[in-house]
């Protein structure tokens, strides 16, 4: 089982990556955890995670963790709520994550949702980086080549002092 919650985020993230309206069932199991998706009036998605007393909710395209409730999770308990929400499907206009790929600061390739880090930056060296529109003006260079930019820039300061 995994007990970090950045697995447990991650195996969800991936878990959006499909398209929701094809999963039938309202219990999935992924890498060992078990996931139970519910859908709202109001186009959210939660995904509790009983295993491991956690829940996350997807609102406006992003994840945020919420408290696990065992009455959200058990439709006994919830006296059949969570079959009405079941019923609703998702809303056309929530656009589900697009994730692409680049590279980290070591060089190893990482994925990132393109809802997110809107903006794509094609670097000197020919990588590309994608960055949050907040963060545009000051970013110039890949991940790798702002690494090796700012070791380069630490070196001279060292060897100055």
């Amino acid at each position: 089982m995994i007990a970090k919650q950045d697995d447990a985020k991650t195996v969800i993230r991936e878990l959006l990556t499909e398209d929701l309206g094809k999963i039938k069932t309202k219990t999935i199991y992924r890498d060992g955890l078990e996931i139970q998706i519910t859908r709202t009036d109001d186009g959210t998605i939660r995904f509790d995670l009983p295993d491991q007393n956690k829940s996350y909710v997807l609102m406006s395209g992003r994840l945020y963790e919420r408290q696990y409730n065992q009455s959200n999770a058990d439709p006994d308990v919830a006296g059949g709520e969570s079959e009405k929400h079941e019923s609703i499907p998702v809303p056309q206009s929530q656009e589900l994550p697009a994730f692409v790929e680049q590279l980290n600061y070591r060089g190893e390739v990482e994925r990132v949702d393109t809802r997110i880090f809107k903006n794509r930056i094609t670097c000197e060296c020919g990588n590309h980086r994608w960055v949050k529109n907040s963060d545009l003006f000051q970013t110039k260079h890949c991940k790798p080549c702002a690494n090796q930019k700012r070791q380069e820039r630490r070196r001279v300061k060292k060897i100055a002092a």
